[in-house]
């Protein structure tokens, strides 16, 4: 009976099978040809994004179909009075939906990695990995939301209801996490553990779907199941305000190097100058680290001396908690700390500066007066997984963790442009340097650093590829500076780069006693 309600449902559906495959293969060819086109080119434009848009949208539309071409709501249905049993009418749902909704999915991402020139082994394990993140996320959430309704237009009135829902809350989850303070309402947001979040909602999604199924198949109780849809949406939504402590200790217990990391140690300096900007330019107020006015702040940047980071590892503060409490004891919550530039290391005595977030009228208040600070961080230790060299210029080489690499002059011929593809995550943080081999002078070091810290988690969007990029300069445009390697040296330059994967998480606390708040605005910059 399975094969006898698909042969129907393709008989009915098959032009919408066919289109939807054929919009998912044209994304995977026009990111294909971008990848393989001049750097920083993208000849499509907005059509890029039209496409990519209704790849996710015919999806949706052709599960939803499917499912109602038997729909589970009202007494009319022909399965009911035939009749088909139940569980037969579900798996031949799910087995559609898996072969010719997300199946295209799973084949345009294997074609899309082999043609980038990524073994079959590496590309289908890839390909499988992203199709099984997608159907708890995307593709089971829509069977189970068609069969709550009875047609497509039913369907779409209540996607609207959904979607209006939905905005609200971002509307307002946007009005309490206004400026800086995104971190203290939501804290994982933009750090190694929003995988955290992400991972529950898979859960939540995958809970409540599985329930929907079951009562309207089993049991056609279509209220109480968009009782559980509303449920699990509030769930996923609220999952975003996971606290900042209990996120870290999950991620310390799920580390299986915890410990290796606690020789490092972290000591505040104030022999050393107060910061300079590499700009030059210093404002007098900047705002708080995501804008906004009510947040605006007054920056300082306190000087660390960090020892006992491993050889070949790299310190990644992942937070930083601070409180001032002034000379009559009273307590003030300065909220989430500006984040100190990764520290390569080798060794031995190293400095950072980490910027502090004062509010205006504290500071104003405070800026002349002995304080204490009390700074929490949490930080991640690093390990050197990979590294290699290219060639500066027309150079290729092949990495095991950011995959095949290629480097060249880019137009304005002021850079070298490095440009890395692979299947799978991009790495959590990687740093290049462009270095003359003869006399080993070196530019300064493009460092990238996107933290995930979770062991699997495919690349979702736009497909399954990982693409890593830097351009590392080699002349001024405007001759106001000149580079150790210039472009007389190209020709015998390489490009170095080193690749690191999370080794420990580490927390410290640093109190800082009689400290002027004015004496740490950076260099040049007028106190208020």
């Amino acid at each position: 009976m399975i094969l006898h309600i698909m042969k129907k449902d393709w008989k009915l559906l098959w032009p919408v099978v066919l289109l939807v495959a054929t919009v998912q293969f044209a994304l995977a060819a026009m990111l294909l040809h971008i990848d393989r086109a001049t750097v920083g080119k993208n000849p499509y434009g907005l059509l890029l994004q039209l496409i990519l848009f209704m790849t996710f949208l015919g999806r949706a539309v052709l599960i939803v179909m499917c499912v109602q071409q038997d729909a589970i709501p009202g007494v009319s249905q022909d399965w009911l009075t035939r009749p088909v049993k139940r569980s037969d009418l579900m798996l031949a749902k799910l087995a559609f939906v898996l072969l010719f909704a997300q199946g295209p999915v799973l084949l345009a991402d294997l074609l899309q990695a082999l043609a980038s020139g990524a073994s079959f082994s590496h590309s289908l394990s890839t390909a499988i990995t992203r199709s099984l993140f997608l159907l708890p996320i995307f593709t089971l959430p829509f069977v189970a939301f068609g069969a709550l309704t009875r047609n497509l237009t039913e369907a779409i009135a209540g996607a609207v209801v959904f979607f209006l829902l939905l905005s609200g809350g971002q509307m307002l989850f946007v009005g309490l996490s206004e400026g800086r303070r995104i971190l203290e309402v939501s804290p994982t947001t933009l750090t190694g553990l929003d995988w955290m979040p992400d991972a529950l909602r898979l859960i939540v999604a995958f809970v409540a779907v599985s329930a929907i199924l079951a009562l309207q198949y089993f049991g056609r109780r279509t209220t109480l199941s968009r009782i559980v849809l509303g449920v699990a949406a509030v769930l996923c939504f609220a999952v975003r305000f996971l606290p900042w402590s209990f996120a870290y200790a999950m991620q310390e217990h799920v580390t299986p190097t915890r410990g290796s990391g606690q020789q490092v140690s972290m000591t505040f300096e104030p022999k050393y100058e107060p910061y300079k900007s590499l700009s030059g330019v210093a404002p007098d107020v900047l705002q708080g680290q995501f804008g906004g006015t009510k947040d605006a702040d007054t920056i300082i940047y306190l000087p660390f001396a960090v020892e006992g980071l491993p050889a070949g590892s790299l310190l990644k503060n992942d937070r930083a908690e601070v409180r001032m409490i002034s000379s009559d004891g009273r307590s003030f919550n300065l909220g989430v700390g500006g984040e100190f530039e990764p520290l390569p290391q080798a060794g031995s005595t190293t400095s950072t500066y980490s910027p502090i977030y004062v509010p205006v009228d504290l500071y104003k208040r405070f800026k002349s007066q002995s304080v204490r600070l009390e700074v929490d961080y949490f930080s991640t230790l690093m390990r050197l997984d990979d590294s290699g060299t290219i060639a500066a210029l027309g150079g290729r080489h092949d990495f095991d963790s950011i995959g095949r690499c290629t480097s060249k002059m880019n137009p304005g011929e002021t850079e070298i442009d490095v440009r890395c593809l692979q299947p799978g995550t991009i790495p959590l943080c990687t740093i290049a340097m462009l270095k003359d081999s003869d006399s080993g002078r070196a530019n300064p070091s493009r460092i990238s650093c996107l933290p995930n810290y979770a062991t699997v988690y495919p690349m979702m969007i736009p497909d399954g590829m990982s693409r890593y990029s830097a351009g590392l300069p080699f002349r001024d445009a405007n001759g106001l500076s000149g580079y150790p390697v210039q472009g007389k040296d190209l020709s015998k330059a390489k490009v170095e780069v080193n690749v690191y994967g999370a080794e420990d998480h580490i927390r410290r606390h640093v109190t800082i006693s009689n400290i002027r708040l004015e004496d740490w605005l950076p260099s040049g910059q007028a106190a208020l």
